[in-house]
């Protein structure tokens, strides 16, 4: 076997992959149907799979994660960056496998290069990890690490935090079921995520929203309603606490909106903040929906 296979074969045994199975090996035998059945392990070279007969390619892409890899899927990733008060968050959308992993890591090299910290990396959402993509997260991680910043990972239960699991990263860097949670236990304060969804802005806010952090929220918002007739919703389903300087940041957003001639809405609540506005009359000024989903309805 050469060195480069025994290689090959190294990592891919790491990352939980398998052994990588060729055309031949040494005795000239071809692989086997076992090598090509779901749960083997093994992984087939292009030599091997243009001299295998279709009905066995076939066959073979019925595993679950070669489905996701076959060649008749574009590889590609979309990334969403958003601003945080003291970094950045990525949302991954896509395939992010050896041909997209360079772009990830290049927008990774921007941010550190930039003074960026703290990187919130939502891979949750990806269709497909591959271990380049894991390299790149492992390099961004530690480039992080070396400038006294952090990368944290986001992803909910499935195949793609199985994947983050069985490569280890939870060992190495914080890993999240949500975003939410992941800013609330990162920055231990309050953030302001700014997304678009169905045309409407939306303000996520999370933490605590007290003196010292209302006026960002408010400078959020007046960065939105700069222009006339918006749609501003602001979620309010991670705040912990809602102080009199944020029902003020609020009340200041709601008399811009209304000159602007937009729409502020206020949704998802907790019941004691819930309680806090209704006892502040804010039930009488703005609408408040339960849910995000009502309030992008509207």
């Amino acid at each position: 076997m050469s060195s480069r296979l025994k290689y090959s074969n190294g990592v891919r045994k790491h990352f939980g992959l398998g052994k990588r199975v060729t055309n031949s090996d040494a005795s000239g035998a071809q692989p086997s149907e076992s090598d090509l059945q779901p749960g083997s392990g093994a992984r087939l070279d292009s030599d091997t799979v243009a001299s295998l007969p279709r009905s066995r390619i076939t066959a073979r892409r019925r595993n679950a994660f070669d489905g996701l890899s076959s060649v008749a899927v574009n590889s590609i990733v979309h990334t969403v960056q958003t601003d945080l008060s003291d970094g950045q968050l990525l949302t991954l959308t896509g395939r992010l496998d050896a041909e997209a992993a360079p772009e990830l890591e290049q927008r990774c090299e921007r941010l550190i290069g930039s003074q960026i910290r703290t990187v919130i990396v939502n891979v949750g959402t990806l269709d497909y990890l591959s271990s380049a993509g894991l390299r790149t997260l492992l390099s961004t991680g530690k480039s992080l690490q070396r400038q006294n910043g952090k990368l944290v990972l986001v992803a909910t239960a499935g195949p793609v935090r199985q994947i983050i699991e069985l490569a280890g990263l939870d060992k190495i860097f914080p890993l999240y079921a949500t975003v939410d949670e992941a800013v609330k236990q990162t920055t231990g304060g309050s953030e302001v995520l700014h997304t678009k969804e169905w045309g409407a802005d939306v303000l996520t806010v999370c933490g605590r929203v007290d003196a010292e952090r209302a006026p960002g929220l408010e400078e959020a918002g007046r960065r939105i309603l700069d222009k006339d007739y918006l749609k501003l919703i602001i979620n309010l389903s991670a705040v912990q606490y809602l102080s009199s300087a944020g029902l003020c940041a609020l009340l200041n957003l709601a008399k811009l909106a209304k000159a602007r001639q937009s729409r502020l809405i206020l949704c998802g609540p907790s019941p004691a903040v819930r309680q806090i506005l209704k006892l502040s009359g804010f039930d009488k000024i703005l609408p408040i929906k339960e849910e995000l989903s009502e309030a992008l309805a509207l």
